[in-house]
């Protein structure tokens, strides 16, 4: 899990012309009036900003304009200039100004909280930005600098300097590990020359010790969705479910080196598979020549966790043909990615392992490959599932939800999770009503969709929650087994959830048995992307990392807030 090959240094408090002297490419993030800082590097300059200002009409200083201004300064002075715009379009700010109107404290505090959120949603695509130009440019070394002090946001936490880092760390990502170097021109366009970039937010009053806090989980992140989007980019010629295992294997080596133990691994190879009952899983694999596997990623705090672990849950399909149902040839080259929810997981377990939370969390991925076959899985077959149930298999092209069926069973079976996430590629139903923008999830407990809600804004993974209704369990209803595995008709997205919920554990008083906390995240939409964005480029994005690393935090919190509680003296 390598960085990128920059290193990210911080800076508050400029003397801004030292430091302009010492970068070749400079940013400076401005609004549509210039504040203190463009006009201390403009009076420096000889008012080479004013005048390029002056001159490109149409720069309005909105976010995503670039306005280089290099041509203006005078030879032999610095080498390059850049304003980001930071200002809202007309409409999103007269929307501000309406809804800048709290009512109360609780309003006062929400407002700031979504005010915070989206300077840093701002500074993470302003990192992104900054580092697209770098390329371009073919700059050394260079220096960013944010004026905070004029809208007073985050100068207490290094939040916002350590997420536009972020930015631009993951927008360096590249997955070229089968281009080769006969093409010296195409070597050269991917080649990234920065070796050095300074981020500075003036007015900031953090301290050292929080900010390399800050940035040693930022980094944390970036090595966790890296390594996500690196397995999905594999091609499924390099990646199946051994060779996978393979690289989960190595992981507790990898983050021994930075933070010491704390990862284990342990793999269930086929034979204790079908010994235990993994049959829905392994109906999957039959055909492949690839032998299926469920890995198990443990991470214990280095104070001893009593509590009963987060569970997070991946399906890891390596590549999905269809089985029998084959895919229509022109979707199935994509099919490599369905193995997104396993990539996530694996991605946030690194993530957790290396930022060390107070919550012990658990991994749990199920590697198979869906081929076509004489051994293949047919539809009208019936399998009995880790938890006895049956169900008919009409489709074969319906398989992730049988290798979470086990996974989800046997997750609740020996870790009784005190929250257990589930992500996968699911229902093509999710594109359809989603698209690249949102992924949709389902839970079976309000407060746990709400803490998945608040990460999500949170770090800016959106998602979008839809329902879970007893009424659409009728169109499961089998006549030969105890449910199908497709619904049929419409809702393909909701069935699916619907179908998985029936593996999650209800409350019995009978049994003495307390309902699992549960959520089901469709990543269908979002594992892919289709064209570049800011700070992700075409190809696998690693949604999901940030998020579940975030719920982990957030739990470990809870768990240190209820620990206080319970020392406090009873009146």
């Amino acid at each position: 899990m390598p960085l990128p090959p920059f290193s990210v240094d911080f800076a508050t408090e400029p003397n801004i012309e030292a430091l302009a002297k010492k970068h070749s490419l400079l940013f400076l993030s401005v609004r549509e009036k210039p504040q203190a800082q463009e006009q201390t590097l403009d009076d420096l300059l000889g008012k080479p900003i004013a005048r390029a200002r002056q001159q490109a009409k149409k720069f309005k200083a909105r976010q995503g304009q670039l306005l280089d201004v290099s041509g203006f300064l005078p030879q032999g002075n610095l080498g390059r200039v850049v304003l980001l715009g930071t200002e809202k379009s007309s409409h999103e700010s007269s929307q501000r100004s309406h809804e800048e109107a709290p009512t109360s404290s609780s309003e006062n505090d929400g407002q700031r909280r979504s005010q915070e959120r989206a300077l840093l949603r701002q500074l993470f695509s302003q990192g992104a930005m900054l580092l697209a130009r770098v390329r371009a440019i073919g700059a050394h070394d260079a220096l960013w600098i944010y004026d905070g002090r004029e809208r007073n946001l985050f100068l207490q936490t290094p939040d916002a300097a350590t997420e536009c880092g972020l930015g631009a760390m993951l927008a360096s990502y590249r997955f070229d590990t089968y281009l080769s170097d006969d093409d010296e021109e195409a070597v050269e366009g991917r080649k990234l020359s920065l070796q050095k970039l300074t981020v500075c937010l003036s007015g900031a009053q953090f301290t050292t010790e929080a900010r390399e806090r800050a940035w040693t989980l930022r980094q944390a992140e970036a090595r966790g969705i890296c390594l996500a989007r690196d397995l999905v980019n594999e091609p499924p010629n390099a990646l199946n479910p051994q060779t996978f295992t393979e690289r989960l294997q190595a992981l507790p080596k990898e983050i021994g080196k930075a933070v010491g133990k704390g990862l284990r691994v342990e793999v269930l190879d086929e034979k204790r598979l079908e010994k235990m009952g993994f049959r829905a899983l392994l109906a999957v694999a039959r055909a492949s020549e690839h032998a299926a596997r469920v890995v198990v990623m443990s991470y214990n705090p280095p104070r001893k966790d009593s509590r009963t672990p987060l569970v997070l849950v991946g399906k890891g399909v390596t590549f999905d043909s269809g089985g029998l149902s084959i895919k229509p040839a022109g979707s199935m080259e994509d099919m490599k990615m369905d193995m997104g929810g396993a990539a996530a997981v694996a991605g946030a377990m690194a993530t957790i392992a290396l930022q060390q939370p107070r919550r012990a969390c658990v991994g749990i991925v199920g590697l198979v490959e869906n081929m076509p076959g004489g051994n293949a899985q047919r539809p009208g077959d019936i399998v009995r599932t880790l938890s006895g149930k049956t169900v008919e298999v009409l489709n074969t092209d319906a398989e992730g939800r049988l290798v979470l069926a086990d996974l989800l069973w046997y997750a609740q079976q020996r870790w009784q999770p005190r929250a257990m996430v589930n992500l996968a590629t699911l229902t093509g139903a999710m594109i359809v009503a989603l698209g690249e923008e949102y992924a949709g999830f389902f839970a079976n407990d309000d407060a746990l969709a709400v803490q998945l809600e608040g990460c999500s804004r949170a770090v800016g993974e959106k998602i979008w929650r839809l329902p879970l209704d007893a009424a659409y369990d009728a169109l499961l209803r089998s006549p030969v087994a105890d449910m199908k595995n497709i619904g049929g008709g419409g809702a393909g997205s909701i069935t699916a959830a619907q179908f998985l919920q029936r593996f999650v554990r209800a409350a019995s008083e009978e049994e003495g048995i307390a309902k699992t906390r549960w959520a089901h995240i469709d990543i269908a939409g979002v594992t892919w992307a289709t064209k570049a964005r800011l700070g992700r480029p075409r190809g696998a994005s690693g949604f999901g990392v940030r998020l579940l690393s975030a719920l982990a935090e957030r739990l470990a919190e809870e768990d240190k807030e209820d620990e206080e509680d319970e020392k406090k003296p009873q009146s």
